[in-house]
């Protein structure tokens, strides 16, 4: 099945596997990788970032 994937869409292959190796423990959803229980949710403050979008949610340890 990927080969054939690869064949219609070339490069395909190579993102998904470069994706793969930037995975971050946090986004794998594992609680011995990550501590999940330790991050609090702070209230939204409209504070702009620097790059002009708004942070809505601050999740801080």
């Amino acid at each position: 099945m990927l080969r054939e994937w690869d064949s219609q869409f070339p490069q395909r292959l190579e993102s998904m596997f470069t994706a793969v190796q930037n995975v971050a423990p946090s986004q794998l959803a594992d609680r011995e990788l990550f501590d999940f229980l330790s991050l609090k949710a702070t209230p939204p403050e409209a504070k702009e970032t620097p790059d002009g979008r708004l942070d809505l949610v601050n999740l801080s340890l």
